[in-house]
């Protein structure tokens, strides 16, 4: 009577999953390390409270963690957090935004950056957008979305910004990257006005600066107006790629098939001894 081979069980799949596992490169599945969360209070007087709340969902220890918030018009640095074990949590609190006047809704946006070895470069960044309204939470019209554009040693985002009101709009728009990341023709911010029922397309080119590693970073684009004495807000988010994109992965799932037909050789001369025998 034949004998079951036990390399073809689940400890074949366990192995295989393992393999792959240690083989494909960190950047590959992209993985938030930092939970990130903000609770936003504004008084009657229109002042900005923002409590940020920081937990390390890896399973070993984050450096220098040190968030930065940017508010309608302006940005203030948050105080820089030594370390965080695995699963410990931070609060901050943030009372650096200007005084809002108008009614309506405004962005808000954290960009946190942290270190995966204490003594490593600054290698991570991650960006929360957010939202909160004075009075009233006014709806916007303007809405758009953004996709990656990657070509041979260039990489750019492609917009398209609609109008879905009868009505134009003065649009005022913010990029926020994560640092290393700038654009030449988009610097920080950008205003037009489009006309009701209107949609503008238009394309930023995204460049990193010397030392800045391949991978995929978050990119988001902020958009604001004002209308009847109210303060419209949304936001469009996207992902930039620099690199050889799925080259790069190639020589692992080689590795992965060569070392599946590995197994499958000896599993085979395994199981034609297990016979003669």
């Amino acid at each position: 009577m034949m004998r079951k081979n036990p390399f073809f069980g689940k400890s074949f799949l366990w192995t295989v999953l393992a393999l792959a596992g240690t083989l494909l490169p960190g950047g590959v599945l992209a993985q938030e390390l930092l939970q990130v969360a903000t609770v936003s209070e504004v008084s009657e007087k229109g002042a900005v409270k923002v409590t940020l709340s920081l937990k390390n969902l890896w399973d070993r220890p984050l450096y220098h963690i040190h968030p930065m918030f940017h508010f309608h018009h302006s940005m203030a640095m948050g105080p820089m957090i030594h370390s965080l074990a695995p699963g410990e949590s931070a609060t901050l609190v943030n009372t650096g935004h200007p005084p809002v006047v108008q009614v309506g809704r405004y962005p808000l946006t954290v960009i946190t950056s942290y270190k995966k070895s204490s003594g490593g470069p600054q290698n991570a960044t991650q960006i929360h957008t957010d939202s909160f309204y004075y009075k009233e939470p006014a709806v916007s019209d303007v809405e758009g979305r953004m996709v990656a554009s990657v070509s041979e040693g260039a990489s750019a985002m492609r917009v398209s910004i609609k109008n879905n009101s009868s009505s134009f709009k003065n649009v005022q728009l913010a990029l926020l990257m994560p640092p290393g990341l700038i654009s030449e023709t988009f610097k920080g911010m950008m205003g037009f006005t489009i006309r009701g029922g209107e949609e503008k397309h238009f394309e930023i080119p995204v460049s990193k600066l010397t030392g800045v590693p391949d991978g995929e970073y978050p990119v988001r684009l902020t958009i604001e107006y004002g209308e009847l004495m109210k303060h419209y807000a949304g936001e469009i988010r996207g992902q930039i790629h620099f690199g050889a994109g799925e080259i790069d992965l190639w020589p692992h799932l080689v590795a992965i098939v060569l070392f599946i037909l590995a197994l499958a050789v000896f599993s085979y001369k395994l199981k034609s001894q297990t016979l003669a025998a």
